[in-house]
């Protein structure tokens, strides 16, 4: 078995159908473990995600952020920036053992403005999630709230409805 890799014994039943919004929480996890967790029916075309655990307190192992601001317009500079990040990933851990299934970053830190015009909730799903979905699946991210992310009019705004933040 991959050393990275750690094993979910549980199934969580939940109405599937009802929502496309799924938050889950996971207790006594190991740290510095990648897990994956499927949502859906347990078949094999179900989307895969996967996400690793921090580090022990106190490790001084080196971590990677990519900080995301102002970029949910859907403009084509979007998939430029997010192309060559990627090709920056791809050459900065091509030297990991290859067994080593982690994320090329170990967080994504959202800058605020993710989704213009006004913060939808469709604009999220175009502007952020369709572009970012391979690497959102596997990367915890840290958002905040950005000005554009609150002009919806809607109460409560899309952005806290789809984003959950620690409380402390």
């Amino acid at each position: 078995m991959n050393p990275y890799l750690g094993f979910l014994p549980q199934t969580v039943g939940y109405d599937h159908l009802s929502t496309t919004l799924h938050e889950c929480s996971f207790r006594g996890l190991s740290p510095e473990v990648t897990y994956w967790v499927s949502l859906g029916r347990l078949t094999s075309d179900n989307c895969w995600m996967n996400f690793t655990t921090t580090p022990v307190e106190g490790d001084t192992k080196r971590t990677t952020f990519w900080a995301l601001g102002d970029m949910g317009t859907l403009r084509p500079e979007q998939n430029e920036v997010r192309d060559a990040a990627y090709k920056a990933f791809e050459e900065a851990n091509r030297y990991r053992p290859l067994n080593d299934t982690r994320p090329p970053v170990d967080h994504i830190l959202l800058l605020g403005d993710n989704a213009y015009d006004y913060g939808l909730q469709q604009e999220y799903q175009m502007k952020l999630f369709d572009v970012y979905e391979g690497m959102f699946s596997s990367v915890p991210i840290w958002p905040t709230v950005g000005n554009h992310d609150t002009y919806s009019g809607q109460t409560p705004h899309p952005y806290h409805e789809i984003f959950t933040t620690p409380m402390k």
